[in-house]
């Protein structure tokens, strides 16, 4: 009765091919076991769209796709990891994600080419799956599975569970662990997750000591001292402003380059020059308010074939801060092919 009220709707013809019920219009074929009323095939057609769905269906067919995805997949390592499941098979889908070129078109609206053919290795190189671990430790907590009066455990020695938030405490180990894996040994970075790891902990009796080295060092560049200056910020440390200072005394390109040799993987040539000018830019505006006075309170931009013109309006005389700016005029040229011409209006 119900094939019969959708032929009157939607305009079907029936016959039958062998045992099989055969309804169809201009854009549905929908073949039926006459015995069963099992689904054999279904198709569905938009012409006008270039559009065609088809469903085939058929005994031990479900059956027959395993069995054939076992075979072909026999000699491919095993990602599942039974003691993490939620990182194992957030890092596996999130690599299989990313080098997906159904979703190539998509991403590289917002991401150089370059940039996104490197995001599967770059995954891959983070170990995802590490990163994520003390989830996996974390739900289990919030999930316990039941026990057998005769199961026993032996209690893991997490020492920093009694003084710090659970999560981040697990997090905070790891990130001791793994530094070494994940940057450059005794890089300012390095140190600066190391005593991220320590600080959640609640143990960090020398994080003083250790960015100081990292205030000190010829190897630090800009972004060394803004992350340091950004996770003193955090700890509102009064040394938040010290780093934050020197790092705008160091932007000039071989300051950046110090930075470069700690993320290659991470940007391409092209970020990297952009990184470079935004540096130049940030240096500049430093240099117009070298006394922190505001007295520049205005500022034209004039760009010509071969020049930048920066006509200012200022409060009173700011002859100080516009020969500090001058200073950067050779990088300029260097970096936007142009010449810098800094003045009153």
């Amino acid at each position: 009765m119900a094939c019969l009220g959708l032929a009157r709707r939607l305009n079907v013809t029936d016959r039958f091919d062998g045992v099989l019920l055969v309804r169809s219009n201009a854009t549905t074929l929908l073949k039926l076991d006459a015995k069963t009323g099992r689904i054999n095939e279904f198709r569905l057609t938009n012409k006008e769209k270039g559009i065609t769905a088809e469903a085939a269906f058929g005994v031990g067919a479900l059956d027959r796709a395993v069995n054939r995805i076992e075979e072909d997949s026999a000699n491919l390592p095993n990602a599942y990891n039974t003691n993490a499941p939620f990182s194992s098979v957030v890092a596996f889908l999130t690599e299989e994600v990313l080098a997906s070129h159904y979703l190539e078109s998509f991403l590289r609206t917002s991401a150089s080419s370059n940039a996104f053919a490197r995001l599967p290795a770059l995954v891959h190189q983070l170990n995802l799956a590490t990163i994520l671990s003390p989830l996996d430790q974390f739900l289990s907590q919030q999930n316990p599975l039941p026990k057998a009066a005769e199961d026993f455990s032996i209690p893991e020695d997490i020492e920093s569970a009694a003084t710090a938030n659970g999560f981040m405490a697990l997090f905070g180990n790891w990130l001791l662990q793994h530094s070494d894996e994940l940057v450059a040994a005794r890089s300012w970075l390095w140190t600066l997750l190391r005593e991220a790891g320590l600080i959640v902990q609640q143990k960090a009796r020398y994080t003083d000591q250790a960015l100081n080295e990292i205030y000190e060092s010829s190897e630090t560049g800009p972004l060394g001292y803004w992350a340091t200056a950004t996770l003193l910020d955090k700890m509102q440390s009064p040394l938040a402003k010290k780093f934050a200072a020197r790092g705008l005394e160091r932007l000039s390109a071989e300051d950046f380059r110090r930075d470069w040799t700690e993320f290659p993987l991470y940007m391409d040539r092209a970020d990297y020059e952009a990184v470079l000018r935004l540096g130049l830019m940030v240096r500049i505006a430093e240099g117009l308010d070298r006394n922190e006075y505001g007295y520049v309170d205005g500022l034209q931009c004039r760009i010509g074939k071969d020049r930048v013109d920066l006509v200012l309006s200022t409060k009173r005389i700011a002859d100080v801060e516009i020969a500090t700016a001058r200073l950067a005029a050779k990088e300029f040229r260097k970096r936007f092919g142009r010449d810098l011409q800094i003045g009153y209006g």
